[in-house]
């Protein structure tokens, strides 16, 4: 633990996960996500990748606890990615699910640009403590940058939410 923020050891089992999602304010996912258009069903891989866990059963993991974050970031490809029935998709039902703000990508996304995109939304999310208005200035940061690709890779996190003004934190 190094100024508030909690580092977890061991497997990234589903229990391992749902354990390091109650009661904290803030859960950051780095691992792999893919979606499946034909079930309408996003997953994540755990355990090394041996573990595939769809939203449905991630999303009923989290409606359990008994304090939810009030924000998932999925650094993880298509954890964003819908179908056309309402609620398809990792971000979505994690909402449902009770958690104020999510943040998550709809396509395949770069590692390097992963890690500038979350450092440049941490850099403005903790100060202020309004999550839409981090993630729209790390999006435009990707937008503005010089890398082959960023034109389009700003485009790829999206941000779904039920607060007030975006308030996070206060």
């Amino acid at each position: 633990e190094a100024r508030g923020f909690r580092f977890r050891d061991g497997a990234t089992s589903l229990d391992n996960l749902t354990a390091a999602l109650d009661g904290v304010h803030i859960f950051h996912f780095l691992g792999h996500g893919e979606y499946d258009a034909r079930a309408e069903t996003a997953s994540l891989y755990l355990e090394g990748e041996r573990l595939r866990v769809d939203d449905a059963t991630i999303a009923a993991r989290v409606q359990g606890l008994d304090a939810p974050p009030r924000l998932i970031f999925l650094a993880s490809c298509e954890t964003a990615s819908t179908g056309a029935a309402p609620f398809t998709g990792l971000a979505r039902r994690l909402v449902r699910a009770r958690v104020p703000a999510v943040v998550a990508m709809q396509e395949l996304l770069d590692m390097t640009v992963a890690r500038t995109l979350t450092a440049e939304f941490y850099r403005h999310l903790l100060p202020e403590g309004v999550v839409d208005r981090a993630l729209n200035r790390a999006r435009n940061m990707l937008f503005h940058s010089y890398r082959q690709n960023w034109d389009r890779d700003w485009a790829i996190p999206v941000l779904y939410m039920w607060l007030p003004e975006g308030r996070l934190l206060r």
